[in-house]
């Protein structure tokens, strides 16, 4: 096949020796690591979001003045929701930086 001299050799090579199914390779651990970060995101998100409507009082459930209608409760949940996969998916990114 020879030197990989550019971008489309790159390609046409990678191509040649697997198939169509060599630009994929190595796609599913980082997939399913995605879906769980994610899941997690938006699971606390909706927890919170719904423990701050069912336990606090018209405060927190209030609209944000300026907003367009974004509540107090939204900023928390996503604060929350981001925190909580940040928490778990650094550990992750740190151990994968360090392996390359």
């Amino acid at each position: 096949m020879g030197l990989k001299t550019g971008y489309f050799d790159s390609i046409r090579n990678v191509y040649a020796r697997e198939g169509a199914i060599g630009f994929y390779r190595g796609c599913v651990p980082p997939f399913f690591g995605s879906v769980i970060f994610r899941s997690t995101q938006f699971s606390v998100f909706e927890a919170v979001y719904t423990r701050l409507q069912s336990e606090s009082g018209d405060g927190v459930c209030s609209e944000i003045p300026g907003m367009g209608g974004v509540e107090y409760r939204t900023i928390l949940a996503g604060l929350a929701g981001g925190s909580a996969r940040s928490f778990i998916e650094c550990p992750f990114e740190y151990a994968k930086v360090k392996r390359q």
